[in-house]
């Protein structure tokens, strides 16, 4: 059923563990999971866990033993960020590897981004193996990492094409602004613009100014000063002062903008 979320099965976990709680006379009670219970027992701690005996990383570190990915990644996050354990960012990526390698999906995003924003050689081949495990958004990064990274200059086009891919599969708007720096800016900054995208909506408001479309660059910048942009009302208070949009009367009201 669409109910049965991962959230509403911690909150359901929640309910048993408050019936327990009142009828056995206890502040807190012990929480076991076997399989995928485990990182159900996992996420419902994280959440409560001032129900619960023994600390969260205590209990990571037992359902650790079982097959299970994602108890890796979240062991892996407690590592990396010193949750319940000293900080061990070495130990962190060692289990995050292990989680992605068998198949994690977050798991292998989570890699695949610190390595990426640490530009760490490995970068490429965690990014494709997040995109197996069905991240299309590592897509983006990939992509971003062939266009810009100098070492990839052979492997352009096939950034681009990550990049469609992510923008079109997910609507991916850090996806649509890279691609409108590629080719066809009108197209992609439009569309992640429509999609509420700010900073596309200022970059199409400055290409529209460029190509001299006055007019859509005054409603682009518009839509940009609804959100109080910065850049949008120096772009339109800049076209108003040049006489391009506006009246006069306006014109001079745009110097309380400055």
């Amino acid at each position: 059923p669409t109910t049965m979320t991962v959230d509403q099965l911690v909150e359901d976990t929640r309910e048993v563990t408050e019936y327990l709680k009142s009828r056995f006379g206890q502040n807190k009670i012990y929480l076991l999971g076997h399989s995928w219970g485990s990182y159900l027992g996992v996420k419902t701690i994280e959440k409560y866990p001032e129900n619960y005996q023994e600390h969260y990383f205590t209990k990571l570190s037992i359902w650790a033993r079982s097959n299970y990915p994602m108890i890796w990644t979240e062991l892996g996050l407690a590592y990396c960020n010193g949750a319940g354990v000293a900080c061990d960012l070495k130990k962190g990526i060692e289990y995050l590897k292990k989680a992605a390698d068998f198949g994690d999906q977050r798991g292998s995003y989570i890699l695949s981004e610190h390595y990426a924003t640490q530009r760490n050689p490995e970068a490429e081949k965690y990014l494709k193996l997040s995109i197996r495990n069905g991240n299309a958004a590592s897509k983006t990064t990939l992509g971003k990492l062939y266009i810009y990274d100098e070492k990839y200059a052979d492997k352009k086009a096939e950034g681009i094409q990550l990049l469609k891919e992510a923008a079109e599969e997910i609507n991916d708007q850090e996806a649509m602004i890279r691609l409108g720096e590629c080719e066809d800016s009108e197209k992609w900054w439009k569309k992640a613009g429509e999609l509420g995208n700010i900073n596309a909506i200022y970059r199409l408001c400055r290409l529209y100014k460029e190509q001299g479309r006055y007019s859509e660059a005054a409603i682009c910048a518009q839509k940009g000063m609804e959100q109080n942009d910065f850049g949008c009302i120096i772009e339109y208070t800049d076209m108003l002062h040049h006489g391009v949009i506006g009246t006069e009367e306006e014109r001079k009201k745009s110097y309380l903008y400055l």
